[in-house]
């Protein structure tokens, strides 16, 4: 709920028509950035970018697919990947999760070598053993 409250806040409006308009962007923004991260849920660290592109999305309702705008000399351009000025902190952020995962993994990795190897000395212990009573 803290995003609609910035979003709102930021444009400077609280009536309910224009909440409904913004629920719809805020849930398309979130759910496109989940996509971009892989993750169910978005991070609280950025968050702030559901917050931003949403508020850009609002601002090009009516100039949809349009990349550039001139009226009397005045110029606007608009980017055709809302999240373009973002993906330098996305990229961060999955590089950082990615670390942690690769840590975990690797300790992971260490346990499972360093069970394998117990097991392995029990089994060369207990193989000419095992082998006597066969034979």
């Amino acid at each position: 709920m803290a995003i609609i409250n910035d979003v709102t806040a930021l444009l400077g409006f609280f009536d309910e028509k224009s909440n409904k308009t913004l629920d719809v962007i805020i849930r398309l923004t979130t759910n496109r950035l989940k996509t971009l991260l892989d993750v169910e849920e978005v991070p609280t660290e950025l968050e702030y970018i559901v917050t931003e592109v949403s508020i850009v999305r609002y601002n090009k309702i009516g100039s949809e697919g349009v990349t550039n705008h001139s009226v009397e000399g005045e110029t606007m351009s608009f980017s055709d990947n809302d999240f373009k000025g973002y993906l330098n902190d996305i990229e961060a952020w999955k590089n950082k999760k990615n670390e942690v995962k690769g840590v975990v993994k690797f300790l992971w990795d260490m346990t499972l070598l360093f069970i394998f190897k117990k097991l392995h000395k029990v089994s060369m212990i207990l193989l000419p053993e095992i082998m006597e009573k066969i034979q």
